[in-house]
């Protein structure tokens, strides 16, 4: 759909980043524009760290990001979030939390 959108300034060309990750990184989060239009990657980025669940980071981003979209236009764009958490390098172990009840 965004090549038919391209005469209106949709571009369909990624923005790519490589990071190098090391042992102090706990998670990475990967998500569309419509996240970072209104919120910078450090407040998404201590969005993730105020929850130890990633589901609940992911859903209070996402409504963080309907509001904002709300409060400057009368429409939303595609909000998607993935945070991944990292293997402890250091013990050789994936940090889990347990599932919330009702979440299987």
């Amino acid at each position: 759909g965004d090549l038919a959108a391209e005469g209106v300034g949709v571009i369909a060309d990624p923005e790519v980043k490589t990071v190098e990750i090391t042992p102090a990184h706990l998670f990475f989060v990967v998500a569309s524009d419509g996240v970072f239009e209104f919120l910078s990657s450090q407040e998404v980025v201590d969005m993730v760290a105020m929850h130890q669940d990633p589901r609940d980071a992911c859903a209070a981003i996402a409504a963080e990001s309907y509001k904002l979209w709300l409060e400057h236009e009368n429409r939303t764009d595609d909000i998607t979030i993935i945070i991944v958490h990292i293997r402890d390098a250091q013990n050789g172990v994936t940090k889990r939390t347990p599932a919330a009840p009702g979440r299987r």
